[in-house]
């Protein structure tokens, strides 16, 4: 769950800053706009592209075999992520790059919406974190 709430404060905190019109990233440089866009917002948007994907997949379905077999992978590679939730299941390799994956994805979607609402606190908190034994 850390890592969770760690991913969404940062795209909270990164959206939020990018608002701001006194934010250091000049808008007249296009390169640099669309270096931005390409390496943050594409990446902070992905759970939407996931869905639309999705959604598509699964319209389609109907009128093509192609379709049907592509939305069924995505209907499991979101139910391996689930099954990731189990930390007995998680040990598996593919549950385990699913759970991430939608985990990561879901806390994209969570910070950017709290970043454009403007709902991300700036105190920062501090986590626990297990000792690192040194050999």
């Amino acid at each position: 769950m850390e890592e969770f709430a760690r991913k969404a404060r940062v795209i909270a905190g990164a959206v939020q800053f990018l608002k701001r019109p006194e934010s250091a990233v000049p808008r007249c440089n296009r390169q640099l706009l669309v270096a931005m866009l390409s390496h943050k917002a594409l990446r902070w948007l992905s759970p939407l592209f996931a869905l639309l994907a999705l959604f598509s997949s699964a319209a389609l379905a109907p009128s093509s075999d192609l379709f049907l077999l592509i939305a069924s992978g995505q209907v499991l590679f979101m139910l391996a992520g689930l099954a990731g939730c189990s930390p007995r299941l998680r040990r598996l390799d593919m549950i385990s790059l699913a759970h991430y994956f939608w985990l990561v994805q879901a806390a994209a979607a969570v910070g950017f919406v709290r970043g454009l609402l403007g709902h991300q606190s700036v105190a920062w908190r501090r986590f626990n974190r297990a000792p690192v034994e040194l050999t």
